[in-house]
């Protein structure tokens, strides 16, 4: 019977299908596993183990595992334009008195110089400790660390009172904490 109704009508009836199956946010439960889960858009508190996330086509549910460290850059459209001033550290913090392990590679991206030690391998670790939560780094490889600057962001040991970094307290700028390179020891102490 649809098919004999005028085609704007038809085409509203389609349109506004379509919308509430793929346009409209999906709020649905879902199980999540163990480990801790953090969500990527939203990323202030651990998920528990089921979790309610919105799903708007726009934005995909994305979790980041707790105890990662999960380095970003500014969108790109190649590696080649990536910008080195900045590289952001998210680090998730473990579970209390846990601890993790991540991994960034890096090298020039475009040719063999890896096969000649022109990379670079940047090992994290997180420990959590209460309200305390560090991050130990160190490296490996020729590569020199291409970024100017590094944003830091802690999530899941609530209000960061404090940040130092091999020691030295870093105060926040610009809603945020940046360090000026490579550390070896970050400390977050929240409140």
């Amino acid at each position: 019977e649809q098919f004999f109704q005028p085609a704007s009508a038809l085409a509203e009836q389609v349109a506004g299908r379509i919308r509430q199956r793929f346009l409209d946010p999906v709020d649905s439960c879902a199980p999540i596993g163990s480990g801790g889960w953090f969500d990527f858009w939203r990323p202030t508190v651990p998920l528990e183990r089921e979790a309610r996330l919105e799903a708007p086509v726009e934005r995909i549910p994305l979790l980041v595992r707790a105890g990662a460290v999960l380095p970003r850059v500014a969108p790109a459209s190649s590696t080649a334009r990536l910008s080195k001033d900045r590289l952001e550290l998210h680090l998730y913090s473990p579970s209390d008195g846990a601890r993790s392990e991540s991994t960034l590679y890096t090298d020039a991206g475009d040719g063999p110089g890896y096969e000649t030690g022109g990379f670079r391998v940047d090992r994290f670790s997180l420990h959590r400790d209460g309200p305390r939560l560090t991050l130990h780094w160190s490296h490996e490889g020729g590569f020199a660390w291409p970024y100017r600057e590094i944003g830091l962001h802690a999530y899941g040991i609530g209000g960061i009172a404090r940040v130092t970094v091999d020691g030295a307290e870093l105060g926040p700028r610009d809603g945020r904490w940046v360090a000026a390179g490579p550390f070896e020891t970050a400390v977050f102490e929240a409140v």
